[in-house]
């Protein structure tokens, strides 16, 4: 025995030194790392990136993660997880920004905040690199040297601007590499006059680009602007006696004053984004409301994720980060909720990339804070609907999971779950939860009190419990539920499917399909299988049942709990021989069995029909007992 306790702590000692050794080791890499700007990347073990972040000195901030007192509990606790670190030196801050964001997206790293998705979110692209350039929809920046709109969440909405501008303004629309050695004839968006068909050479390069300016400023909302260019464009034509050239511009006007009549918002601060947020938990949403030329023009939403322990001032420069420093259009003001913690460096990267000044301002005057709570409401609604939309999808998908399980024929609607309870086989008691569409219903949970037996029989317990509600479903004419789960093993199992099987016929229906789900192993029994099937513990059905289970079995023991209280209490208060069967009724009424013995003269007189002499009586009772 001292043998093998001295085995143990010599381990128990390996472990700790080699935690230690660990640690210093870490710390000589750190101490190591160059005091050059750059990247970092936090590891564990497994060498899973669990952190990203970027610095203008990356040996000065790595050792700042030494000293866990200044940070937050998000950080903390990766800094307990983390083994090692790496760092990729860039030219300049700039740089080292962009690559947190390339990075962010490439790992996904669980203790960085970040855009949810954000790689499925489409942009509109300007192939301004191409000679005649295309307006069209992608979902990668492949060439940075175009010009990318968005990223627009809602498809059905990127879509539908493109139609736009393909509507209003006549640029190409086919793939082709031009201009063409060998000039062809135009397709029909020329003849319905949706293209002006550079691919016949009918269309100056200069006179292209400046269409393409003009959709770049319909794509900012700077409508007054583009306005007054289209129609001094159509008077200079007018002028010049090309009036081919000057309808075209005319119907731009017309086409643009069409789309921009129903705009209604109006509040005359020029160009700007208003940023909205709202969390809960490791969920997150924010919003954007664009305003253009005065107008708000539209409003976009982002779902976000790992916001656990982060500040909002994190959360919002994550998304400053990964939605303006590569994305096209860009306003010369955003006003924010909290200011940024890397304000001053985002700015600078913007002016680089924009060539003009972007500030971030914080709300404010009147009009700004309203704008800044209307935004805030907007990501409100749209966070609540959206974790209710999640929760709807998870309860679908583990409801349809469950029907493959099961081998149901349809999706199981109603779903019902029994456990037995006892202490050594006494005060044996069941409870029977029922579960709709995946969600408890609570007007349907039962309590069982066994009457047929006497000892540990757990099967038994169970096969009173099935006949007792099945009869119940054939007295009252109820629906069959589409699922019994059983909390047990096989014996429970098969108790249950003979019950069934001989109440179908008065049920009118054919069976109750039956589960029985086993808590060591979380392993599922089939009716007349001995073997139990595994399935994937984890997932959106087998998290269903469990919850189910549980809730079965918390319901059977409070159940259970209660009647040997009540059953202890009553053995207590029968021992007091000198009240008669109404007090004592009171006295079980009003007391638990843990109050009764510990309450005072004030508290057992407070109890109906227990005066002071009598509760004098029952202090002295519990007072001798002691």
């Amino acid at each position: 025995m001292n043998q093998v306790i001295y085995i143990m702590k010599t381990q128990e000692n390996k472990t700790k030194q080699d935690k230690i050794l660990e640690l210093k080791q870490l710390h000589d890499k750190i101490q190591r790392a160059p005091q050059n700007c750059g990247c970092y990347l936090w590891k564990n073990k497994a060498q899973d990136v669990l952190y990203i972040g970027k610095a203008r000195n990356i040996r000065s901030r790595l050792q700042n993660y030494l000293h866990t007192s200044g940070l937050n509990r998000r950080i903390v606790i990766m800094t307990l997880l983390a083994k090692d670190v790496e760092w990729i030196l860039t030219a300049t801050e700039n740089e080292a920004l962009i690559l947190e964001a390339n990075l962010i997206k490439r790992y996904d790293p669980r203790f960085n905040v970040r855009l949810k998705d954000d790689k499925r979110y489409p942009y509109l692209c300007i192939s301004t690199t191409e000679p005649y350039p295309r307006v069209y929809l992608t979902r990668s920046i492949k060439n940075p040297n175009n010009l990318y709109f968005g990223p627009y969440t809602d498809v059905g909405a990127a879509r539908k601007t493109l139609r736009l501008i393909h509507k209003i303004f006549p640029v190409r629309k086919l793939r082709q590499n031009l201009p063409l050695k060998r000039l062809r004839r135009p397709c029909i968006n020329f003849h319905i006059k949706r293209c002006l068909a550079p691919c016949q050479g009918n269309i100056s390069e200069e006179e292209y680009a400046s269409i393409i300016k003009e959709i770049i400023l319909f794509m900012e909302g700077k409508i007054e602007i583009l306005e007054r260019k289209l129609l001094l464009r159509m008077e200079e034509y007018s002028v010049s006696q090309e009036y081919e050239k000057a309808s075209v511009y005319r119907d731009l006007i017309n086409s643009v004053r069409k789309v921009t009549e129903k705009q209604t918002m109006d509040i005359r601060t020029g160009d700007k984004d208003v940023i909205g947020i709202a969390r809960k938990g490791m969920n997150g949403q924010i919003v954007v409301l664009e305003f253009r030329s005065g107008r708000m023009i539209g409003r976009k939403s982002f779902p976000l994720t790992g916001l656990k322990y982060a500040s909002e001032g994190e959360i919002l420069e994550a998304f400053v980060r990964d939605h303006y420093i590569q994305t096209g259009s860009v306003p010369s003001r955003v006003e924010i909720p909290v200011a940024l913690p890397n304000q001053k460096l985002i700015c600078d990267s913007l002016h680089k990339r924009l060539e003009y000044k972007v500030r971030f301002i914080l709300p404010r005057t009147q009009i700004t804070r309203k704008l800044s709570q209307t935004a805030h409401k907007n990501a409100d609604e749209l966070l609540l609907e959206r974790l209710l939309s999640d929760k709807q999808n998870n309860l679908i998908n583990a409801l349809k999971e469950i029907q493959k399980i099961a081998r149901l024929k349809k999706i199981p609607s109603i779903m019902e779950c029994y456990d037995i309870s006892h202490t050594q086989g006494t005060e044996t008691v069941a409870s029977g939860i029922q579960f709709q569409d995946g969600n408890p219903h609570l007007p349907a949970y039962r309590h069982y009190r066994i009457q047929s037996v006497k000892n540990i029989d757990d099967p038994a317990s169970m096969k009173e419990v099935i006949e007792r509600r099945i009869r119940k479903m054939i007295q009252e004419n109820q629906k069959a539920p589409d699922l019994f789960l059983i909390d047990g093993g096989a014996a429970q199992v098969n108790v249950t499917f003979r019950c069934i099987q001989k109440a179908v016929k008065n049920l009118a229906i054919d069976e109750i399909p039956t589960l029985g789900l086993a808590k060591q192993r979380e392993e599922i029994y089939f009716p007349m299988e001995n073997k139990p099937k595994n399935f994937e513990p984890n997932s959106a059905g087998m998290r269903l049942l469990r919850r189910m289970r549980n809730e079965a079995h918390r319901f059977a023991v409070q159940y259970h709990r209660k009647r040997r209280n009540q059953l202890a209490l009553s053995h207590i208060v029968e021992e007091i021989g000198s009240i008669g069967e109404t007090r004592k009724k009171a006295l079980l009424k009003h007391f638990s069995a843990q109050r009764i013995e510990r309450a005072s003269l004030g508290e057992l007189a407070k109890v109906p029909g227990i005066g002071k002499e009598t509760a004098k009586k029952i202090h002295s009772f519990f007072f001798q007992r002691s």
